[in-house]
């Protein structure tokens, strides 16, 4: 298995992945814009979230983001 930062030409299997994630929790995971619409989100969210890929022989089996915050509150 190989563990490895995500990038924009990995969009469609990070797609694909949460599809399965959606359907495995009782959604139909049959949604025509899907994958634009998280190719859009995946594009915006980039700059504030890491997103690894894991791979085995090749083929994508599972994803995780980390959100990093753009700040946080001060003591006063």
């Amino acid at each position: 298995m190989v563990v490895r930062r995500a990038g924009a030409a990995d969009v469609a299997a990070l797609a694909a992945l949460r599809r399965e994630w959606t359907a495995e929790w009782g959604g139909t995971g049959d949604d025509p814009g899907f994958g634009e619409r998280f190719a859009a989100w995946f594009e915006q969210e980039t700059p504030r979230r890491i997103t690894w890929l894991a791979e085995a022989d090749g083929q994508p089996v599972g994803m995780v983001n980390l959100a990093l915050p753009t700040s946080t509150e001060r003591e006063r």
